[in-house]
């Protein structure tokens, strides 16, 4: 099962634990083809150290080295216009229709909403968790 994680099931599941720890704990041991973009990937850097803190860096690093050690790294499609209310959002659809992915993994409301729309699913955390397990 190929997935892209929204930054905030990255942020949330390094540094607060739960469903999104579960879900990034797969991504890290290739239990799912985690897929990301070289975009999304200065995002997470860029809110990981934001999270962290000032002096991060080498902790971040190595968080990062970890996460991406079993990713692929796609080149994400062009949009032909903007989908997601939030045009951030719009690099995890590029990304996913890149990789096919069979989903998006996020917490946020605008790809949320998306939900049906899109050719790849948009799921909550504890929804993908629940696909994932029964997938593996």
């Amino acid at each position: 099962m190929k997935v892209v994680l929204d930054t905030n099931v990255v942020v949330s599941g390094t540094f607060f634990g739960g469903v999104p720890s579960e879900i990034v704990d797969a991504a890290k041991r290739g239990v799912v083809a985690f897929c990301v973009s070289a975009e999304i990937v200065m995002e997470y850097q860029e809110i990981l150290l934001r999270f962290a803190g000032p002096g991060s860096e080498a902790d971040v690093a190595i968080i990062l080295d970890g996460l991406l050690e079993n990713a692929t790294v796609v080149t994400p499609v062009e949009l032909p216009s903007q989908i997601s209310a939030d045009r951030d959002d719009d690099m995890f659809i590029a990304c996913a229709l890149a990789a096919g992915a069979d989903i998006i993994v996020s917490g946020d409301k605008h790809l949320l909403d998306l939900q049906g729309r899109l050719p790849v699913q948009v799921m909550k955390p504890r929804e993908a968790l629940a696909r994932i397990r029964t997938a593996t």
